[in-house]
């Protein structure tokens, strides 16, 4: 006979699964929006880069440069989880496989870990221990990680995901006083290594302005910026510390397609499911652009970045992407032992019912 825990683990995770009968798709659409001079589809310029060709399940690397000599960066992101952790013990299982297969690899969040999810009255607690537990190098601050009202939190350092979080925080276009939130880094940098030399990557974060156009309480006290003006002031930071930029943005697809100057974007808020990247022009050169899905339909995408240095800089030359499929991926116990001490200790199936069905007007 099945455990009391294990069962209450069943139930959270099938709940979770029939629960996406009722997500919503109109979010999906919001790239559509854009006229055609904004960006190109991937396969819309395949000259330029790797065959997007849909293939069964999940692709094998479409790249395979045996002979490549300049710097390749693996980046694994997921966004929007909003406590929908059912697959995330099956995404540590792939993590971890790629970090022994690829020599560079950054694992990244877009933000909006917990609200609407199971375990929401923890304030992302579980989701920063699991996160934590799979070596997040950063994570977004996502416009649902605000307080909705100075009743439930009044000082934003006090936030359970900056003070348990052992990953860097992101929040770059938010200031109290002229000063970053505590607990919180505009961006941070990576150094990796090719042949003996260092590559230095810079990650800046920035996030949504729904805070401030929905009059949250705590927007009187702290400043908002443009998340695509304050990338281009980070940006011109970074260049003279690292050698490549990667925006970690929480905007949503219609700002992430605004912005410029970096060598990816690695995207939330929308829960767009981009099976391939997007891409946007910044002069002759191309950013690809990402989202895995999230919420009800979240993934976890891989995005292959390689460089080659000219003129003594290191230069986006090719790229691809994809979202993986979990068939036949295993689940990492560790991640399990974390959801099944949750599913014991917190949960009886009138709060799983609610926190599925509990939905805020407008709050992606």
């Amino acid at each position: 006979m099945k455990s009391r825990k294990t069962l209450a683990l069943l139930l959270i995770m099938t709940m979770l699964s029939v629960s996406t009968l009722f997500a919503c798709s109109s979010d999906r659409g919001a790239a559509q929006n854009h006229a055609a001079s904004d960006y190109v589809a991937a396969e819309e310029i395949s000259d330029t880069i790797p065959d997007l060709t849909e293939q069964e399940g999940t692709p094998e690397p479409r790249i395979t440069r045996e002979d490549f000599q300049g710097f390749k960066l693996t980046i694994l992101h997921t966004n929007d989880l909003h406590g929908r952790l059912e697959n995330v013990a099956q995404y540590y299982t792939i993590i971890e496989q790629v970090r022994q297969d690829e020599p560079n690899v950054l694992l990244l969040d877009g933000g909006d870990l917990y609200r609407r999810g199971p375990y929401e009255h923890l304030n992302g607690a579980v989701e920063v221990e699991i996160m934590n537990a799979m070596g997040y190098e950063a994570v977004a601050f996502g416009n649902n990680e605000f307080p909705f009202n100075d009743e439930e939190l009044y000082d934003l350092s006090e936030h359970t995901i900056l003070k348990n979080a052992e990953f860097p925080v992101l929040l770059g276009n938010v200031t109290l006083d002229g000063e970053y939130i505590e607990g919180t880094e505009p961006y941070i940098i990576l150094e990796y290594d090719i042949n003996g030399e260092p590559v230095k990557i810079a990650v800046i974060g920035v996030t949504s302005m729904k805070p401030l156009d929905r009059d949250f309480d705590i927007t009187k006290r702290v400043v908002f910026s443009e998340p695509d003006k304050a990338l281009d002031a980070l940006t011109e930071k970074t260049k003279p510390l690292s050698d490549i930029q990667i925006a970690l943005s929480h905007a949503g697809l219609d700002t992430d397609l605004l912005m410029r100057g970096v060598s990816a974007i690695v995207g939330a808020d929308t829960h767009t499911k981009l099976e391939s990247p997007m891409v946007i022009t910044d002069g002759d050169r191309l950013i690809p652009v990402v989202q895995a899905g999230g919420e009800l339909d979240n993934y976890l995408g891989r995005l292959e970045l390689y460089f080659e240095q000219a003129d003594g800089e290191w230069v986006l030359v090719d790229f691809d992407g994809y979202l993986y499929s979990l068939e036949g991926v295993e689940a990492n116990p560790e991640i399990l032992a974390i959801l099944e001490k949750y599913a014991d200790e917190y949960h009886d199936p009138a709060d799983i019912e609610y926190s599925i069905m509990n939905t805020y007007e407008d709050a992606a």
